[in-house]
């Protein structure tokens, strides 16, 4: 029967490498599937007319999210009470990521090319155009770029200190695409040979940067995490807020001991506004005091007649506030509500959110002997945000989040591996609080180290490289992606152009 409904094996040969592009991201983490689990999707995008080879490639995506962000049912579950909406908001999500997978379905199939190697570069600097709209768009949601999915291979990643996550997924449409010429095409080896020579000069690349790039720096700072695993129902409910006091002032206490320079706490941990209310004002002042260390502590932020944020603030030893980062890049329907006149009659829950005000700075945070560079939840998600806090003098990066949202799924270590990409961008250490977890270390590797389990209440010690390297990629941005951008439209143009230039002659 199924040779006889050639679209049943297209759709099961989809569903296979979508399974593979989602177990190749945490919790499975199989990172070694992501070369291979786009085989079907080239193979199927490469033989279908461009229409075709969109739907199909559509129906690859949504598959593929579904997997990856199921933890959005849940989510929005817990918030509304509804299941029907819960299904909708998650369709939804898949359906608009899945639209990226279509665009460069289209093209690729559009514009394909005869010769192995301009196919493949075409397809992989396609790919990287299309995950650069998809990290800006509608204010951006970079979840699962294909490149995050090789967190945990250090040799491949270390291009990103040049190229940025985008370098990685590039690598792997590019191995991908290598693959299918060979056992799909089964073309002579020749043809994929300066294919897989770019894959080792990048492997090869990499440990040297690896070897370059050691823990071990002359200047250091010792850093205390917090993570107070406090439920989300309790988070801002009054009748919890001496629980949660009492539990980050019994972290803090008990890291002191170990006398940190730095304490860092999750992002929205103090249970009210700050410094509006002036006894949790003053009940953090007089903790930090206590500590004899700086603590940098996330709470919302708001001051009589003006807006509220979502900021971290630092104190110092003495207990002064010594400065205030406020959130640069707000979460739709998070932290503030896009078309709320529209949406409010369908969606209870937005009658409950309000607006929280946009960051414009990004100044880091001076702590005893280092410059920080805080970083609030999603900003980790945009390089270009770090690099600027780097190219502003930050010599360590903080990310503080709040990941209870997730409950026990997969999004807190989805989240987590971002920072991974951070560190080796912009050759920095990243220290990451978070209130349930995935909290830990990143060094300037991309290794990791003390990640802690989801809804562990805990605190660690570690001490941290301070670096005032600034790297290729801290310097240019996303240059890479941009270039990918340039060379994509060059190409695609050139190839609409060059039959029409023929019949003249």
């Amino acid at each position: 029967m199924l040779k006889k409904n050639p679209v049943i094996i297209k759709a099961l040969f989809l569903a296979a490498g979508a399974a593979g592009y989602v177990l190749s991201f945490p919790k499975a983490g199989y990172s070694v599937l992501a070369w291979f689990s786009l085989v079907p999707l080239i193979s199927v995008v490469l033989r279908s007319k461009p229409l075709d080879s969109a739907l199909w490639s559509f129906f690859y995506g949504i598959f593929a999210y579904a997997g990856i962000m199921y933890w959005i049912f849940p989510l929005i579950d817990f918030n509304t009470g509804s299941k029907l909406q819960a299904l909708v908001c998650l369709l939804v999500m898949c359906s608009y990521l899945a639209l990226y997978f279509g665009l460069w379905a289209f093209l690729t199939s559009y514009f394909r090319f005869s010769n192995a190697v301009s196919g493949a570069l075409f397809a992989s600097a396609g790919w990287v155009a299309v995950e650069y709209a998809r990290t800006y768009a509608l204010t951006g949601f970079p979840w699962a770029l294909a490149g995050y999915s090789q967190w945990n291979n250090l040799p491949v990643i270390q291009i990103s200190e040049y190229a940025g996550v985008y370098g990685v997924s590039f690598v792997l449409v590019l191995f991908n695409y290598a693959v299918f010429v060979k056992l799909i095409e089964k073309r002579r080896t020749p043809k994929v040979v300066p294919l897989l020579g770019i894959i080792l000069a990048v492997y090869a690349a990499g440990f040297v940067l690896m070897k370059n790039n050691s823990r071990t720096q002359a200047d250091s700072i010792r850093v205390s995490v917090l993570q107070g695993s406090i439920d989300q129902y309790k988070k801002f409910d009054n009748a919890y807020e001496s629980e949660i006091l009492d539990t980050y002032e019994e972290l803090s206490v008990k890291a002191a001991a170990e006398k940190p320079d730095l304490i860092i706490w999750p992002e929205t941990a103090l249970p009210g506004y700050i410094p509006w209310r002036s006894d949790l004002f003053e009940w953090v002042k007089s903790l930090s005091r206590g500590t004899k260390a700086f603590n940098l502590v996330g709470a919302p932020y708001y001051e009589e007649g003006g807006d509220s944020a979502n900021a971290a603030f630092l104190f110092t030893p003495d207990g002064k506030l010594s400065a205030t980062h406020v959130k640069t890049h707000l979460v739709p329907f998070g932290e503030y509500v896009p078309f709320r006149k529209y949406l409010e009659p369908y969606f209870g829950i937005l009658n409950t959110l309000g607006d929280f005000k946009r960051g414009a700075e990004f100044a880091p945070l001076e702590a005893r002997n280092a410059v920080i560079g805080a970083t609030i939840c999603s900003e980790n998600f945009f390089g270009s945000i770090s690099r600027r806090l780097v190219l502003n003098g930050a010599e360590l990066l903080t990310n503080q989040t709040n990941d209870a949202w997730y409950f026990k799924t997969s999004a807190a270590q989805q989240h987590f591996i971002m920072n991974v990409f951070r560190a080796v961008e912009n050759r920095r250490a990243v220290a990451v609080s978070a209130n349930t977890g995935v909290s830990g270390v990143v060094f300037p590797d991309g290794s990791t180290a003390r990640t802690t389990g989801l809804f562990d209440r805990k605190y660690f010690t570690e001490t941290l490289p301070l670096s005032k390297t600034i790297t290729f990629y801290a310097k240019h941005g996303d240059i890479f992606a941009i270039l990918c951008i340039i060379f994509t439209v060059l190409i695609g143009a050139a190839s609409i152009v060059a039959p029409f230039y023929r019949r003249k002659k």
